[in-house]
């Protein structure tokens, strides 16, 4: 399930999956997760919402407009890697707080 690429979107109306599919933002995985991928990865982790689960089946990891990135468990680039981020980021938003 390896991804292909990143995508970018930089439009003003990317506010649903449907804004996606109109735009034709290319999927990013080379498969999409199944339920069994998801539950491993929520094992590992913590439940995780659903609207990010159809978003990262549908397109993958990417970014908007380069300024928010969504990271996904399922690729092995470091850079877009849910779990390589997580800490990271973890630690800047403690950082952030104080």
């Amino acid at each position: 399930m390896e991804a292909t690429k990143a995508w970018i979107c930089d439009c003003d109306d990317c506010m649903s999956l449907s804004s996606f599919r109109r735009y034709r933002i290319a999927p990013t995985l080379a498969a999409k997760p199944s339920p069994e991928d998801w539950q491993a990865i929520e094992n590992r982790i913590r439940p995780l919402p659903s609207d990010y689960k159809d978003f990262i089946s549908e397109f993958g990891s990417g970014s908007f407009d380069q300024f928010l990135w969504i990271f996904s468990p399922f690729v092995k680039n470091k850079h877009l890697n849910l779990f390589d981020q997580l800490q990271p980021r973890l630690q800047a938003y403690a950082e952030m707080k104080k």
